[in-house]
């Protein structure tokens, strides 16, 4: 699926591949055409990896308190949330951004739940970041 900037971006391109045929522009033709040919081999690769890994990843997800990991928190306790995207495909995804949830009953107090890097058997993509138990 495309986003409405791509959609954009190949119909622009498209209309000025068709102008510049029509004109005769060679140099103009062959760059819109390369632009287009890189375009839809980006997406075509994503496209691939993604159908190919898509079943693979799983969510570690798990609190930490006082070095352990722990259950449940007791209130006005503060514990880091960890998860990881982990994948079992030998087919890596070059980048990735992934984001957790705060957990409803938690409130943020430092780092970031949000983080990107490659995923591939063996490497995988951890965010860690502190929550307090309000009450």
């Amino acid at each position: 699926m495309l986003t409405s900037r791509a959609w954009w971006l190949v119909l622009t391109t498209l209309a000025l591949l068709l102008i510049a045929i029509s004109l005769g522009l060679t140099t103009l033709t062959l760059a819109l055409s390369s632009v287009l040919g890189w375009f839809l081999g980006s997406w075509l690769e994503f496209q691939v990896r993604w159908h190919w890994t898509a079943r693979s990843l799983y969510v570690e997800r798990w609190l930490v308190h006082r070095g352990a990991p722990v259950t449940s928190l007791w209130a006005h306790a503060a514990a880091t949330m960890v998860a990881r995207l982990c994948s079992d495909s030998r087919v890596s995804l070059p980048h990735v951004v992934v984001s957790d949830r705060i957990p409803p009953l938690a409130q943020w107090r430092a780092g970031a739940p949000w983080g990107q890097g490659t995923v591939v058997r063996g490497q995988s993509v951890e965010i860690r970041y502190e929550v307090v138990c309000p009450s």
